[in-house]
């Protein structure tokens, strides 16, 4: 029964893979099998009945023979039967197969003409274009006939920067398996594009040759748009320095004292934003709200900015106005910078005892922090009209006392080691 049972299930699985591969018709596959296997019952019963006949011809011996003939007929019938059902089913077995690899094809190649960079498939010993997709066609101008078969080399704008990407190429795809470069490549018309180019390895599966594919994004027009903005950039920030010079050049009539702080305060806090490694762009920025953080002061008497004594709480209320002034004289200049957010932070302090808004921690931008600490410093350092200069060591006593607590350790750190060991002074203005 159980023989019978896996025998069916066989048959069952069999004649499913038939049915699902259209490439039978539901009766091919078991007329062959039993033509075949008519052909092989008539002739072994021919033969055989001859073959006993032949050498038993008293009756009474007859009947073992025929036994023996009828078992031994069952035994081969089973082989045949088997072998045939497993031919049948290798064959089917082959054709979906291969059916599924056509499949597969026919998705890559979809895939590879939906996709809007170029993709090219290279021989990675000759160099040689193998196939690419239509992508490959627009971005170089060449047809795919005139890309396969040929090699890399007149994609490159010459022969040395075809070479160049070879050796450069090379030992990170042996160890990594994928390369990423931006480069400059040359079109059919001998136009020049900048291009994104990634490389990587392809798989050996299946025993198919090793191969790299080239994925290949036109980045000219990408490119040429970051230009234009750059030097648009460079244009407000030319815009706004003279902005800003006239900012300071009115406060320098009204008042020489800021305007010498202002520019010794920039100048520090470039040098402490330098030393904590920011980048170039920021550092720029932090000089530009140095020069202008107390732009706020234009509005303050200049009788009350030079008063030789101390000042009263009336005058000293109006005195720590001036940030918040300063944001409202620049909130609505165009910059690349929080210049009028830092020039308004930048008396607020880590344990939100500052002004004007009680800021703390995280709240007050890296910027404004720094220009807290240049601004302490500078002031104690710097002779005022209501006392003379305190001197450098005590504005650097000062800020370290307050590490953590009114100023950002980490801006702390680095302009005591500006000071102590790498010998920064206060400039002369």
């Amino acid at each position: 029964m159980k023989s019978e049972k896996r025998r069916a299930n066989f048959y069952s699985t069999l004649l499913d893979d038939h049915n699902n591969n259209k490439s039978f018709t539901s009766w091919t596959g078991p007329l062959k099998i039993v033509l075949i296997y008519a052909i092989f019952g008539t002739a072994w019963i021919v033969i055989s009945d001859w073959l006993v006949y032949e050498f038993y011809s008293e009756r009474q011996y007859v009947a073992t023979p025929q036994t023996v003939k009828g078992i031994a007929c069952i035994v081969a019938t089973s082989v045949l039967v088997f072998w045939l059902a497993y031919r049948a089913r290798a064959r089917i077995e082959l054709e979906m197969k291969a059916k599924q690899l056509e499949s597969a094809q026919e998705l890559t190649s979809a895939t590879l003409a939906s996709v809007g960079e170029a993709v090219l498939v290279i021989d990675p010993a000759k160099r040689v274009i193998l196939e690419c997709n239509r992508a490959a066609e627009d971005i170089f101008g060449y047809t795919k006939e005139e890309l396969i078969g040929h090699s890399t080399e007149m994609i490159h704008l010459n022969r040395e920067s075809f070479e160049e990407f070879g050796k450069n190429s090379e030992p990170v795809l042996d160890e990594t398996g994928i390369y990423r470069t931006e480069t400059r490549m040359k079109r059919k018309d001998g136009s020049v594009i900048d291009t994104e180019n990634v490389v990587s390895i392809m798989s050996k599966r299946l025993g198919f040759m090793r191969g790299v594919v080239s994925v290949v994004r036109d980045v000219t027009e990408s490119n040429r748009a970051k230009d234009n903005l750059k030097r648009a950039l460079e244009q407000v920030r030319n815009a706004l320095g003279v902005t800003i010079q006239v900012m300071v050049s009115t406060i320098e009539v009204r008042d020489p004292y800021t305007s010498g702080h202002q520019q010794r305060v920039a100048h520090l806090a470039r040098a402490i934003a330098g030393e904590m490694t920011l980048n170039r762009d920021r550092i720029d920025g932090i000089y530009m709200m140095g020069i202008v953080h107390d732009i706020g002061k234009i509005s303050i008497p200049a009788e009350i900015l030079a008063k030789p004594g101390r000042l009263t709480d009336v005058e000293y209320a109006l005195v720590k106005e001036h940030p918040q002034i300063g944001y409202d004289i620049l909130k609505d200049v165009e910059s690349p910078w929080p210049l009028a957010e830092v020039v308004r932070q930048h008396h607020e302090r880590m344990d939100g005892s500052g002004y004007p808004r009680n800021l703390k921690g995280e709240e007050i931008l890296l910027e404004a922090r720094i220009m807290a600490v240049a601004d302490v410093i500078e002031s104690m350092a710097s002779h005022r009209p209501y006392r003379p200069s305190l001197g450098i060591d005590a504005a650097l006593d000062e800020i370290e006392s307050g590490s953590g607590v009114l100023y950002d350790s980490d801006v702390v750190e680095t302009v005591l080691r500006l000071f102590r060991e790498k010998g920064y002074v206060l400039p002369t203005v």
